[in-house]
């Protein structure tokens, strides 16, 4: 290997490796010069620099050359060190993390929490909190609980006015990582203790409001649907004493709106629907607006319009066709409900089927093209939702036709997802629906044991929820 400096030589003896010596090798096995990697990207003497360890790149210059040279940005940075110029490689992290690729920044925040010195310019419970944030953003959800929790024993030891602010920001990484890995209980603690922090040390009606919202949408999830409404109409007075709030408060109606349509009130649904699409369409929210008028034709979808709704739900879809397919899927499966309400079950698993198309196609993209954002984490797990809304839905067909096998086919891969993904509702109708099947003398045993399985979740949940 061609090593062009003394420096160079020294880092390899110790066993370190650059991110510049990691794109040379990967551009010499590729069979490139250095003006073709940099075509298009860098001048090719500034491809020089980045080799010889002289120039950090942006995120931006390292994705264009992870993709010229056909490999994943966070394989460019895994096994690398900084210890010869540490603050340039934090701030790169950092923004790597500001672009959502959380697994690229999380080797390189390991690595400086584990260098024996640690540059002045780089604050340790700020790179703590970094690599937490990364950990939860790749799903290391026990090494992010970790962390978190040490940085909470630290700053409740301080009495700092600014540290009990970073206090409650932690308290709330804490409890959207516990959200995250679906540990509700453990979430609304933290969620408490953000509120709780807030209360005695702060006055920031915007980190309230957020506080607030956070907690109603954590109850929303447990079922407590009292307890979320009022937290909702808290975080309403606070966003409606603040100026160019119009986004927020939208939202929240939006989410208000939700609730009650969980709570089979169409009345209060419709008119809170109402005053988001209001707010949401000046804020220039679409995807929202889109989002709380398809809640609304749900609601207001009966025996008599229900032809009326599905046109518009399509309308919609093939407006997704082009920019969400997975939008697109969703509101076919709206159709399709629609269908089983008015009996049309032909229609109904047409439209099943067609949602099922282009979740199936998500699912084998995801497969075959490389995305470490977070945002693509939450985009397969809505894809999990959605598939298991079509099998309940398709099971419903099926039992309507007397298919009982298929009925129990399909819920053996339905009921998982609500398991993982904590869907209450969802469970209890595949319970039942299994529970219609025994009754009329089918003695299946994988029924039995999915009705079993899924009551004890239930129980269990809705104990703890205080609902039972």
């Amino acid at each position: 290997m061609d090593i062009s400096s003394e420096d160079d030589k020294n880092m390899l003896q110790e066993g370190y490796i650059t991110l510049g010596q990691r794109i040379r090798d990967l551009r010499m096995s590729k069979g490139l010069t250095q003006t073709q990697l940099a075509e298009g990207i860098l001048t090719p003497s500034m491809i020089s620099q980045v080799e010889s360890g002289k120039a950090l790149p942006s995120y931006a210059t390292v994705a264009a050359i992870a993709r010229k040279l056909e490999t994943p940005v966070s394989k460019l940075f895994e096994g690398l060190t900084f210890n010869k110029m540490q603050l340039s490689g934090y701030k790169l992290a950092v923004s790597h993390m500001a672009t959502g690729s959380y697994r690229s920044a999380q080797p390189v925040f390991r690595e400086l929490m584990e260098a024996e010195q640690l540059d002045d310019g780089i604050p340790f419970k700020e790179l703590k909190l970094n690599l937490a944030i990364c950990c939860r953003e790749s799903e290391d959800y026990d090494e992010a609980i970790r962390l978190l929790t040490d940085l909470v024993k630290e700053y409740s030891r301080s009495t700092i006015k600014s540290d009990q602010y970073k206090l409650v920001h932690i308290h709330l990484h804490l409890s959207e990582t516990f959200e995250r890995n679906l540990m509700y209980f453990e979430a609304l603690r933290s969620a408490h203790n953000a509120r709780d922090t807030y209360e005695l040390h702060t006055k920031d009606p915007l980190l309230e409001g957020k506080i607030l919202v956070h907690l109603a949408d954590l109850n929303k999830r447990l079922h407590r649907y009292e307890e979320a409404n009022a937290f909702y109409k808290q975080a309403l007075e606070v966003y409606n004493q603040l100026t160019e709030n119009v986004e927020e408060i939208g939202v929240l109606y939006q989410r208000m709106a939700e609730l009650h349509y969980a709570e089979g009130e169409p009345e209060l649904c419709i008119d809170l629907a109402n005053k988001a699409i209001a707010l949401l369409q000046e804020a220039g929210r679409i995807t929202n607006y889109r989002e709380t008028k398809r809640l609304m034709i749900m609601e207001q979808a009966n025996e008599e319009n229900w032809s009326d709704s599905i046109a518009v739900l399509l309308k919609m879809a093939t407006i997704y066709a082009v920019e969400d397919p997975q939008k697109e899927a969703g509101l076919y499966l709206d159709v399709a409900q629609i269908y089983t309400m008015v009996r049309d079950y032909e229609q109904c698993q047409v439209y099943c089927l067609k949602a099922l198309g282009l979740l199936t196609g998500i699912e084998q993209s995801a497969l075959t093209k490389y995305d470490d954002t977070a945002l693509n984490d939450r985009r397969k797990l809505e894809n999990h939702r959605l598939i298991g809304r079509a099998n309940l839905i398709m099971a419903a067909v099926y039992l309507h036709r007397q298919e009982y096998a298929r009925v129990i086919q399909l819920l053996e891969s339905a009921i998982p997802i609500f398991k993982q993904q904590v869907q209450l509702d969802e469970l209890y109708q595949a319970a039942s629906m299994l529970t219609e099947i025994v009754k009329n003398g089918d003695r299946n045993e994988k029924a039995w044991e999915l009705i079993t399985g899924s009551h004890d979740f239930l129980f269990v949940h809705l104990r703890r929820s205080g609902i039972l």
